[in-house]
């Protein structure tokens, strides 16, 4: 059985139990939401400030496994290559759409050898996807170029039912199976017959 099989269920099925944890997570949701409102972080105006016009958001992180990271970005998690050079000022570099221009991703390294922090279990890159099949196409994708899902430290993303793996450097990504500011709340339990622990996806 393939691993998009093992994804699948019948529609009958998997609405019973989509209304079923809806209900329940939508309880544990207000109640949650109760609490964030009451947190005085939460406090500030949550629009942009107006004295930061920003017109795109790059995020940078060293590397120490260039050709490796180009190679698992573009053309295993099949990110758009955006820009790239070598050797510029003794710095090569990629940079990555996430998934355009507006947001996007670099990755340079420097130094002969290059040295880098040690990664630590909450340096992620986490990938909103449109739901619990987007997830399965990658984590299918990701199978099929020898990467098996690894299990993080946070219990949030594995109960939430996202499925994690580690690039060259040791930094985790997360495919998370909804879209962070529209489908809050309704996240996946790891519960549902969809989804399996990183171990189990790995049988």
């Amino acid at each position: 059985m393939g691993l998009r099989d093992r994804f699948s269920l019948s529609e009958r099925v998997r609405d019973a139990q989509w209304q079923l944890e809806s209900q329940v997570l939508g309880l544990w949701t207000d109640a949650k939401i109760a609490r964030i409102r009451d947190d005085p972080v939460m406090d500030n105006d949550d629009r942009w400030p107006a004295h930061l016009p920003v017109g795109a958001v790059r995020f940078a992180r060293p590397t120490a496994h260039y050709d490796q990271c180009l190679a698992f970005y573009r053309d295993d998690l099949a990110l758009p290559v955006l820009a790239a050079w070598r050797g510029h000022d003794g710095y090569d570099g990629v940079v990555f759409g996430l998934p355009g221009t507006p947001v996007h991703f670099e990755l340079t390294q420097h130094g002969q050898p290059p040295s880098i922090p040690e990664p630590s279990a909450e340096n992620q890159l986490v990938l909103y996807l449109t739901g619990p099949e987007a997830v399965a196409t990658v984590v299918e994708r990701f199978a099929e170029r020898g990467h098996r899902p690894v299990d993080v430290e946070n219990p949030y993303w594995a109960r939430r039912g996202a499925i994690s793996f580690v690039d060259p450097d040791g930094w985790i990504v997360v495919l998370a199976p909804w879209v962070f500011g529209r489908d809050d709340g309704f996240g996946v339990a790891s519960s549902h017959p969809t989804y399996k622990s990183a171990a189990q996806v790995g049988d």
